[in-house]
């Protein structure tokens, strides 16, 4: 059975698509400089990814492994509902919804999508856990 995780403190919405001549998370493109967001240490929450995009976006989590909630396009199946996963394949026009557990790290990650040009072209945001 899976270990039971505490409520999740907050939820956060994620859009991913492509503007301003590149792929982005929520119309940002990556900045070394900019912490996009702040979980607490030891806590969960819900995040949801929400694919506005004719491609797949493999959304990966440094750090951080996560549970897969739910798929808007249909039940999410055994092999994602099972167990922690650190990537997930989010389909076109698809929101897939997680439940990242941020511990027992402290420190400064990124999220991107997996795919590489896509990363590459900087569809990767930051996020810092502070200890």
């Amino acid at each position: 059975s899976l270990e039971s995780l505490p409520q999740a403190s907050t939820s956060r919405a994620w859009n991913l698509g492509f503007g301003s001549g590149a792929w982005q998370i929520s119309g940002l493109d990556f900045d070394h400089d900019r912490i996009d967001v702040r979980p607490r240490h030891r806590t969960t929450e819900r995040w949801s990814f929400t694919n506005n995009s004719n491609r797949v976006h493999p959304m990966h989590i440094h750090g951080f492994l996560f549970r897969v909630l739910d798929r808007s396009s249909g039940p999410v199946h055994a092999g994602e509902r099972l167990g922690w996963k650190d990537t997930i394949g989010v389909q076109p026009q698809e929101t897939v919804t997680v439940q990242p557990w941020f511990g027992p790290y402290s420190g400064r990650y990124v999220f991107h999508c997996h795919a590489l040009e896509h990363a590459d072209r900087a569809m990767m945001l930051q996020l810092e856990v502070e200890a």
